[in-house]
């Protein structure tokens, strides 16, 4: 099965950086697309009905709770990092976010490669390198199924002049709900995979799938050069 995408509005309120469905998408070995965001203040050990948690559910949980100052520097630190592939003085920015990611998902345990896509043609005619797409496995077991999941780790302008009440690129909290771009497009949704897989190897659980990332730098500007990946991929990472 295919996660096809996690998404939402970038100014969508968040306050916690775990979803449901997201635990019992590894847990269960399926996707639903209902995300739900838990506040601080409701910790989601005690949110879901203990009659639907078995103990290794609920042990997840707690360690999640426990973790959560974590999730939020980890969700700051990324915000931070601006992104934005419509800008072309800030496609660094975007190499960035894609080597942090990597990082993160090597620290796990996965392999992983980046994919160069070549260039850009701008409407000036000049050439502007594509940002790699990171691919990532993490579980290689044959007698489990396999999980893709997209995400993308561009976001789109943001200036505060635009509207915004805080500055775009600063995580900042207002009246318990935290504000940044890309907080829940997508830099949330793909850090959500990355906290739960974390949490669960921290108990030593067994992740019951195997899992591919493919994690672009373009969507928000088209997904320039994708296509053509994905194509040469159908017979190998994407098989």
């Amino acid at each position: 099965m295919i996660l096809n995408h996690l998404y939402g509005c970038a100014r969508t309120q968040v306050k916690k950086l775990v979803l449901w469905s997201l635990v019992r998408s590894v847990q269960k070995n399926h996707v639903v697309n209902l995300q739900i965001v838990r506040t601080l203040s409701h910790p989601i050990s005690n949110s879901i009905p203990s009659v639907i948690m078995d103990t290794d559910t609920k042990k997840l949980f707690e360690q999640i709770d426990a973790k959560q100052e974590k999730y939020i520097k980890r969700l700051a630190d990324t915000v931070a990092i601006k992104s934005v592939s419509a800008w072309p003085e800030t496609r660094p920015e975007i190499v960035k976010m894609v080597k942090w990611t990597q990082n993160e998902l090597e620290t796990l345990g996965a392999t992983t490669q980046l994919e160069e896509l070549g260039d850009q043609v701008m409407p000036d005619g000049s050439k502007l390198p594509l940002p790699p797409v990171l691919l990532a496995t993490l579980g290689t077991d044959p007698k489990k199924k396999t999980l893709l999941v997209y995400g993308h780790l561009d976001v789109q302008p943001a200036h505060k002049d635009d509207g915004w009440d805080t500055e775009p690129f600063v995580l900042t909290e207002v009246d318990g709900k935290l504000y940044g771009r890309g907080s829940t497009d997508d830099k949330g949704p793909v850090l959500d995979w990355i906290n739960t897989l974390e949490a669960m190897q921290e108990l030593k659980q067994d992740i019951p799938i195997n899992i591919k990332f493919l994690l672009e730098g373009m969507e928000e500007s088209g997904s320039e050069g994708l296509d053509d990946l994905v194509f040469s991929k159908k017979d190998t990472f994407l098989k």
